[in-house]
């Protein structure tokens, strides 16, 4: 499957700074997984602890399929196990 210029598949596992894309194309910011589930986590700030899961928000739903975004946290982070998620609307930056 070919990726969009507006999406981006990602590393599970991996912490992002997260931002919402803007320009002339405005894509709902969104999550896709496919060949599992997986949970997103959360953040404002950037965290510090091991694992970096304790200072992060879970959200309340599994994602499964396409998730919307209501709104883009500064931070994220997905596990579970899905084979890929992909990434829409959102700019992201894997934190190192």
């Amino acid at each position: 499957m070919a990726l969009k210029r507006y999406q981006t598949l990602i590393t599970k596992d991996t912490l992002y700074e997260a931002a919402k894309k803007g320009g002339s194309e405005q894509i709902q910011p969104n999550i896709e997984t496919m060949g599992g589930t997986a949970t997103l986590y959360t953040a404002q700030e950037l965290p510090t602890s091991d694992p970096l899961t304790d200072e992060m928000v879970a959200d309340s739903a599994t994602l499964d399929g396409v998730n919307i975004l209501q709104a883009v946290p500064n931070y994220i982070y997905i596990s579970g196990s899905a084979t890929s998620v992909i990434v829409s609307g959102v700019r992201l930056k894997e934190v190192v």
